[in-house]
């Protein structure tokens, strides 16, 4: 048998390259090596193997044991390709896609070149999934990705950052013109005809931004979020158009944006710190834990609460960096108060729809309880539940989260909310009632929607909390509905991490 006929073409360079050297000096070698099986079909091979040399130092003959490692190299690649890659419509996901801009940046350093990103937004998605429910608004997500990838250039990617948003990346192009074409190019792509959803047939519009490289490097997350800036100041002139990123999107004078752009400097120069407000165990009053709430002290504005910029942060991204830097503050507040005292004080952190869409959260909510030495149960993660009952893809990020040693709590829940199945199938370790409907507790309908959510809580063998808890008699009809935890102003307002320790081992009553 001639190695033509047993090895690929790829198999028979790497032997004379490889292998014949390898057994010429060693006599043996091992390694993988493609073959073809009995009917002609390629299958992957791991070869042993041994060589008996001539007196000459030639090959006189060889002994090979050869294991197929098919099913396993194709396992692999179908890991490898999940890591990268999100499911619904098989794009890039934001880790590939952050990858292949910072490969493009550094392209462009070396040759001139200019980078391009597109931010594209489908409109009213929520409409359509409320709609025509939740298949038909996969069916258009899957449709606009095949659509965006057909207006492209080869050496364009695509990739989708979760629920309806959507990146492009244009490898080199000529500077603003180019790209704008290839903008409107996938506009049209998207737009013309409607897409066919079952029985429905849907006129899709798109609002997008662009964002080009300038002269000094950029870090792949700012041209993300210049392109994602410009895309929301498109949705804010009317949707339906693209807008092109200019400094004056995220400073002009006086605008929403002008905040963005201090909240992402005020990130890096420390500007932002963490209350915390307790959470009481009803039927004993003690504290079981705590809620942490981002604040920013802003230069001309005085100390902000979250209500005030959260919004604006999740528009334009900088929600990332701040989430994650209010998770570790929390955390490691937690692990310096169980060092203290030995008490394991549970510490809630909110997150948001754009850091769930971030495949590498679960490493990093890992990563930060490892290292901060927190204690099995001390770290949790709270999810609104509005972001579930939009993306219910996210139910599998929470499944991720718990794998990684995090508890989930879902946030803000409202008669609409219990009423939707996702939350049954969400994995959750207790379930906060909104606080609008705490403050409705004297009518007939708020006082029913609360005995709802906390019987959707006990249904799962989770426990309910109330939030924005302000009277005693919120706290009496809580107790009387068997509300299993509350926080709120009755209680004790956010303060600093200082300034909530003598709480932590208090008794409430009332």
């Amino acid at each position: 048998v001639t190695l033509d006929a047993v090895f690929t073409p790829r198999a028979h360079d790497r032997y004379y390259e490889e292998v014949r050297p390898a057994l010429l000096s060693l006599r043996q070698w091992s390694g993988e090596l493609p073959m073809y099986d009995a009917s002609g079909e390629v299958i992957h091979v791991w070869q042993s193997i041994v060589a008996k040399l001539t007196t000459a130092g030639e090959i006189e003959w060889l002994a090979t044991i050869g294991y197929d490692i098919t099913e396993r190299r194709e396992r692999e690649l179908e890991l490898t390709h999940s890591a990268t890659h999100e499911p619904l419509t098989g794009l890039p996901n934001r880790a590939l896609l952050l990858d292949h801009i910072r490969m493009a940046l550094a392209r462009s350093a070396r040759e001139s070149t200019v980078v391009g990103v597109l931010c594209i937004d489908v409109d009213y998605f929520k409409t359509i999934n409320d709609a025509f429910g939740h298949d038909a608004g996969d069916i258009v997500l899957i449709d606009v990705a095949r659509r965006i990838e057909s207006a492209l250039r080869p050496s364009d990617t695509v990739a989708r950052l979760g629920g309806d948003e959507f990146v492009v990346l244009c490898d080199s192009v000529d500077g603003e013109r180019e790209m704008l074409m290839i903008a409107e190019r996938v506009r049209s792509a998207i737009e013309s005809p409607p897409i066919s959803a079952g029985s429905a047939s849907l006129e899709v519009r798109i609002s997008g931004g662009v964002a080009l490289s300038g002269d000094e490097y950029q870090e792949p997350e700012e041209l993300v979020r210049e392109a994602d800036a410009a895309m929301y100041r498109a949705k804010e002139h009317g949707r339906g158009r693209l807008e092109l990123f200019d400094t004056s999107i995220v400073r002009g004078p006086g605008s929403a944006d002008e905040l963005s752009y201090q909240l992402a400097v005020g990130i890096g120069q420390g500007a932002i710190t963490v209350d915390y407000q307790p959470i009481i165990e009803l039927a004993t009053g003690a504290v079981t834990g705590v809620e942490a709430l981002a604040r920013w002290h802003h230069d001309d504005r005085g100390v902000l609460d979250a209500s005030e910029f959260i919004d604006i942060s999740e528009q334009t991204g900088v929600v990332v960096p701040l989430g994650l830097q209010v998770l570790r503050e929390a955390w490691r507040q937690a692990a310096r108060w169980r060092r203290a005292d030995g008490r394991d004080t549970r510490v809630h952190v909110n997150l948001s729809l754009r850091q769930l869409t971030d495949p590498s959260l679960p490493r990093v909510v890992r990563e930060l309880i490892t290292s901060t030495g927190l204690a099995p149960g001390q770290a949790f993660v709270e999810v609104p539940s509005r972001v579930l009952l939009e993306h219910p893809e996210h139910v599998e990020t929470l499944r991720a989260l718990n794998e990684a040693g995090a508890r989930v709590v879902i946030d803000g829940l409202d008669a609409h909310a219990v009423a939707r199945g996702v939350l049954r199938e969400a994995l959750s370790d207790g379930l906060k009632i909104d606080r609008a409907l705490v403050a409705a507790l004297g009518e007939r309908r708020g006082r029913a929607a609360v005995a709802a959510v906390i019987a959707l809580a006990h249904s799962q063998g989770v426990p309910a909390i109330a939030t924005g808890v302000e009277t005693t008699r919120q706290l009496v009809e809580l107790r009387a509905l068997d509300c299993d935890a509350a926080q709120g102003y009755f209680f004790a307002r956010p303060r600093q991490a200082d300034a909530i320790e003598p709480l932590l081992g208090r008794r409430f009553v009332g």
